[in-house]
């Protein structure tokens, strides 16, 4: 071969990377390069607002955590209904005494290559986030705690180059019970993608058979802007926890009606995923259209079953086992709501040294990085979306969105967190104010059945604390809207027992028990039309004991499935029995 042809075949070489390359999907962590200020500027959106005498920030940034602390930053009088109070008082620091209300702007710029379907994911942004790209709205997401994404491709500069971003946070005053957070204060994400790929959160992996001998992979992954014609052929290929190609398979069709692609594996001889051993394989697909590369993504994902046997109680891999759980709120204590792995690892390995293989996400969605660590690291995870529904805790909640943006704050999370295998049931709520409404049940009936439709493998929890007042609104239409009838802080377990009966057992198992008057437990009986309280507790007798109330029943011998204690790590706010600064629920501090 001639040197004329060796330089033809070079070029058509190098031509053949760079277009692959150029086919390949990038994602961008957007951490520098930020401008910040407090306060509201509706000009900012602009792309040519002046923005040099602003405030230069890293994100994750929370504005609000360094202070200074000052009794008027959340000073309320309230009457607080869920402590079943009937007149209004003056409180302080019941969001931890820190200057999180207000109104707050950021801008960066960011360069993408042309001609790419651009979308910005925000894991979380405290709150109503209002984003614009170069002077443009590309969307409005209220609740602070959610991940959401926008495709801002009709927004971007020709070129690709010199985008403006700016977004908009507000915290509205009493809009929270605890420390929230101000600002970007979870990661943000630049994804840049051919027009046909797999959108965020696009692939949905299940296991329909586990055992020792093997295991059966269902993966089901979205395609978009692929039209009906268009052929479509995915390359899959499943490593194992070694990195290891243990199967792969190659499919080809044709996206109908917006419908997933669907390929099945089998794996044999699979590592479970436990807290003891979490083993984690990782689907990475190849995605053509019309033969030719236009995407690339990767699932990470577990094999592992789980079931909740009536009288039985939980069973992981077919092993019966029980929660030891906690509850973790979102934030880092002194550090802050800005997201930070080292700092959640570290609490993560603390409650493993202690025993702890549990996690319920009280009272919001958790971040990413909690879940990947959790995956990681082995903790089970209850991932809880609300502290409210559509009647008011705060006078400024989530009550205000429930009705317009539930389904879509259900949705996201659901697509989210359904490949994690730490992630064994889903919670509706906390202590909702609406589970006392004469139509609660169909709220809960709401929201369970996006859970079903969105995954239907994990079961549905809510935490309820006002059981007798709620059986005595609807009794017989809340029997069947969740699995478990969870709640309060300690362990609830309910099944139906040999007489047929629904029996609840509930327990409060926190520092609850420094407030006035005592902790107790209480088991429960419920035939379709009659409450009855079958027997109670009062604790704690001198040495920490649930003492037997009248019956001489032990508070275990009902043998509760599930406990999350309140609360693990230290948090801010939600200062009882004293009314400053942070929470005295922590076992961990």
């Amino acid at each position: 071969m001639n040197m004329k042809h060796q330089k033809q075949l070079l070029t058509v070489l190098l031509m053949s990377v760079a277009c692959m390359l150029q086919a390949q999907r990038s994602e961008t962590l957007l951490e520098k390069n930020w401008k910040f200020s407090k306060g509201d500027f509706p000009e900012a959106a602009q792309t040519d607002y002046n923005d040099t005498k602003w405030e230069s920030v890293v994100i994750p940034h929370d504005w609000a955590i360094f202070g200074p602390f000052d009794v008027n930053n959340d000073l309320q009088n309230v009457a607080v209904t869920q402590n079943f109070e009937k007149k209004a008082s003056l409180k302080t620091g019941r969001t931890g005494g820190l200057p999180y209300v207000g109104t707050g702007w950021y801008r960066t710029s960011f360069d993408v290559p042309a001609d790419k379907e651009v979308t910005l994911l925000f894991d979380g942004a405290m709150s109503e986030a209002r984003v614009y790209v170069n002077g443009q709205k590309a969307c409005f997401w209220p609740f602070g705690y959610n991940s959401f994404h926008c495709n801002v491709t009709p927004f971007l500069n020709k070129d690709g180059k010199k985008n403006t971003l700016a977004v908009r946070l507000e915290n509205r005053p009493q809009s929270s019970r605890w420390y929230p957070g101000a600002g970007l204060y979870r990661n943000v994400h630049l994804i840049a993608t051919d027009k046909v790929h797999v959108p965020v959160w696009g692939t949905q992996i299940t296991t329909p058979h586990v055992s020792d001998e093997f295991a059966a992979i269902r993966l089901q992954t979205k395609i978009e802007n692929a039209g009906e014609k268009t052929e479509i052929r995915i390359e899959t290929e499943i490593l194992s926890p070694a990195g290891k190609v243990v199967t792969r398979k190659e499919n080809k069709g044709r996206i109908n009606h917006g419908q997933p692609f669907e390929q099945n594996f089998i794996v044999n001889a699979p590592q479970l995923w436990s807290p003891e051993s979490p083993a984690l394989y990782k689907a990475v697909s190849k995605v053509y259209a019309d033969n030719q590369l236009v995407d690339t993504y990767s699932t990470r994902f577990g094999i592992r079953s789980i079931e909740y046997i009536a009288d039985k109680g939980f069973y992981l891999n077919g092993k019966h086992r029980k929660f030891q759980g906690v509850c973790n709120h979102h934030d880092l204590g002194p550090l802050g709501a800005a997201i930070n792995v080292a700092a959640l690892r570290h609490q993560l390995t603390l409650l493993k040294d202690m025993g702890c293989d549990a996690i319920r996400t009280s009272h919001n969605m958790p971040t990413p990085e909690l879940v990947e660590l959790c995956d990681e690291m082995g903790f089970m995870m209850m991932i809880e979306p609300f502290d409210e529904w559509d009647i008011a805790k705060c006078e400024n909640g989530y009550h205000r969105y429930f009705n317009e943006w539930a389904e879509r704050d259900m949705v996201n999370m659901l697509h989210n967190y359904r490949n994690n295998p730490c992630v064994v049931m889903w919670s509706i709520g906390n202590e909702v104010p609406t589970q006392c409404s004469p139509v609660g049940y169909k709220v809960a009936k709401f929201l369970q059945d996006i859970c079903h439709r969105e995954d239907p493998t994990r079961p549905v929890t809510c935490g309820m604390d006002l059981m007798v007042g709620l059986w005595d609104l609807e009794p017989q239409q809340w029997r069947g809207q969740v699995h478990l009838l969870g709640g309060g802080n300690g362990p609830w377990t309910s099944g139906t027992a040999d007489d047929g009966a629904l029996h609840i057992l509930c327990a409060n198992t926190s520092a609850y028990s420094g407030w006035e008057g005592p902790s107790n437990a209480a088991h429960y009986r419920f035939d379709g039309s009659t409450l009855e309280e079958l027997a109670s507790w009062d604790y704690y007798d001198e040495d920490y004991k649930a003492v037997p109330r009248e019956g001489g029943l032990d508070l275990y011998s009902f043998n509760p499935q599930y406990e999350f204690q309140f609360h693990a790590p230290e948090y801010r706010g939600v200062p009882l029995p004293s009314q400053w600064v942070y929470s005295h629920f922590q076992t961990l501090a």
